[in-house]
């Protein structure tokens, strides 16, 4: 008799949490189809004065993530001067810029140079949504606009002086692919290069705006 009342118990469990879930799934027209947490639309990013200023600070986070001021960006380059002693062959930790063996799958070119387009994407997002939208005061727009200026000149004055010729050396040297509109979409991938006059040209727009606002 226990053994017969104990189904009749674990029967009726199954059928209140079969319910249960039938009544929850019939909240939602289609609950496999969700859209990922980790995706959102431009519209949404730029939809608060609280999300705005989260884009703002987060250039601030790319600027110094590992790969750009928070690290390799600045040991690489110390790596290159005559103070600077190494002692072991990883490439991930410099020896190829201390011996002067730079490969195009070095960190020296993919992770740096990832990191500081990264950065300069982003800045360029962050003006062309701000030049149309409404949801921020002029006064705040403008300081942030200037924010992502200043973020983008020093990501652009970083590049040149790592990967171009020295302005005095040849100003007309190719310089870098000079980005000045935010990249939402896959392609574009062989702008051509400005010079080294060019870039700094833009280097010293983009300060002057932003001092100015």
């Amino acid at each position: 008799m226990k053994s017969i009342y104990l189904s009749k118990q674990m029967i009726k469990q199954t059928l209140v949490w079969t319910a249960l879930t039938v009544g929850v799934m019939s909240c939602h027209d289609n609950v496999l189809d969700l859209t990922p947490k980790n995706s959102i639309s431009q519209e949404t990013a730029f939809a608060t004065p609280e999300k705005i200023k989260a884009q703002v600070n987060g250039l601030y986070g790319l600027l110094s993530a590992d790969s750009f001021y928070g690290g390799r960006y600045l040991i690489f380059n110390e790596q290159r001067g005559n103070e600077f002693s190494q002692n072991d062959g990883n490439n991930s930790t410099g020896a190829n810029v201390w011996n002067q063996s730079i490969t195009g799958s070095g960190d020296f070119v993919n992770a740096v140079w990832s990191a500081a387009y990264r950065t300069i994407n982003s800045a360029n997002i962050l003006i062309d949504n701000l030049q149309t939208s409404t949801i921020v005061d002029d006064v705040t727009k403008k300081q942030y606009i200037s924010e992502a200026k200043f973020v983008r000149a020093l990501s652009y004055f970083s590049l040149v002086q790592t990967y171009a010729k020295p302005f005095a050396q040849s100003s007309t040297a190719p310089g870098l692919p000079l980005r000045l509109k935010g990249e939402i979409a896959g392609g574009n991938n062989d702008l051509a290069f400005s010079s080294v006059a060019e870039v700094y040209d833009q280097i010293l727009k983009d300060l002057d705006e932003a001092e100015t606002d």
